[in-house]
């Protein structure tokens, strides 16, 4: 995450806290915000490299702030998405060898 947390890595971090019903704040130099806020995260102007404290609370803390630290350690890549659509492709690539659609000999 090179251009630290612009829109589109704040988009996929509200994206992804929001889908738990657990609180998810984040603290920067003693300011704290709400995870599930775009326009929190996007006050923070954090830069890359900056250090970032995460707190989670509520009954499904431990998922939540697994799935975030999964797209902080990804470097927001979609990568995890990439590979859901890639199995879909998988699949869809098995329709593409029915390019006998395409294939009309007679």
């Amino acid at each position: 995450m090179k251009a630290g947390l612009h829109a589109r890595p704040s988009s996929m971090l509200v994206k992804t806290a929001s889908g738990f019903v657990s609180d998810f704040m984040i603290e920067l130099q003693g300011y704290r915000i709400n995870g599930k806020s775009i326009l929190g995260i996007m006050m923070l102007a954090a830069e890359c490299g900056t250090e970032l404290q995460l707190m989670m609370d509520g009954p499904d803390e431990h998922e939540a702030m697994d799935a975030v630290v999964r797209l902080f350690a990804a470097n927001f890549s979609e990568e995890g998405e990439a590979q859901e659509r890639g199995e879909e492709r998988g699949d869809e690539k098995g329709d593409d060898h029915g390019d006998e659609k395409g294939d009309d000999h007679g």
